[in-house]
């Protein structure tokens, strides 16, 4: 395996999942703990994410493991900090642009506060459900890699990757599911060159204490990971 100096891996510790069940990954990269910062999930308060980014190193390039996809809001952090022009590319059985309480960002309005970034030029969401314009910068598309490598063109690319978007023959999440495979994502993730990424993160941590799902979700964790630092 070759894992090349220019992305680095950061896990996000904003509950137990990592420490108790996906302990492979960790061993991969940096670990930041953000347990001590109450009421994070699904919905967080604008004062509260302020805190959260100042726990926040500014790594470069990363793939970030954020946890369940209940602090999926996260991902605004890192668009927010990129300073060149982009694309952002979701693989995600929701859309997440529901609007939300005043203060606050959550898990369903991430989307929608992120298109306002000035840096942000499109937003596709790759979901057989979701075709055409959404917004003024917002596409659906298929799964297909050839038509989203069309899409993003020769623009920089950052990619959320939410496992709810896989079918529950591989994991079962705590939201409902789409019918992907990892092996799906990963071919996404593999038609681009390296270079092209600006970042990557990835949530969709299964809910509850079955070691069976975590075991499943932690192996799709790695095999995301393989399929983005291993040579083609």
């Amino acid at each position: 395996m070759i894992m090349g100096e220019f992305i680095k891996v950061v896990v996000l510790h904003f509950d137990e999942v990592y420490c108790l069940y996906d302990r492979k990954i960790r061993r991969w990269g940096e670990e930041i703990d953000l347990r001590d910062i109450q009421e994070t999930r699904y919905l967080c308060s604008w004062e509260n994410l302020a805190r959260i980014e100042k726990r926040l190193p500014d790594f470069g390039r990363c793939v970030t493991f954020i946890g369940k996809g209940d602090y999926h809001y996260v991902t605004y952090l890192f668009l927010k900090r990129l300073g060149t022009p982009f694309v952002l590319l979701i693989l995600d059985n929701h859309l997440d642009m529901k609007k939300t309480f005043n203060g606050y960002i959550s898990c369903g309005s991430w989307v929608r506060e992120a298109a306002e970034l000035l840096k942000l030029e499109r937003v596709f969401f790759a979901n057989d459900r979701i075709r055409g314009a959404i917004g003024d910068k917002i596409t659906g598309c298929s799964f297909v890699s050839e038509e989203i490598k069309k899409l993003v063109g020769d623009m920089p690319l950052y990619v959320s990757i939410d496992k709810d978007i896989l079918s529950k023959a591989y994991v079962d999440t705590n939201w409902d599911q789409g019918d992907l495979s990892p092996a799906d994502i990963i071919e996404i993730i593999k038609s681009f060159p390296k270079e092209k990424f600006l970042g990557i993160d990835i949530c969709g941590e299964p809910d509850g204490l079955s070691f069976y799902e975590h075991s499943r979700s932690e192996e799709i964790n790695l095999m995301i990971l393989r399929g983005i630092f291993e040579e083609k």
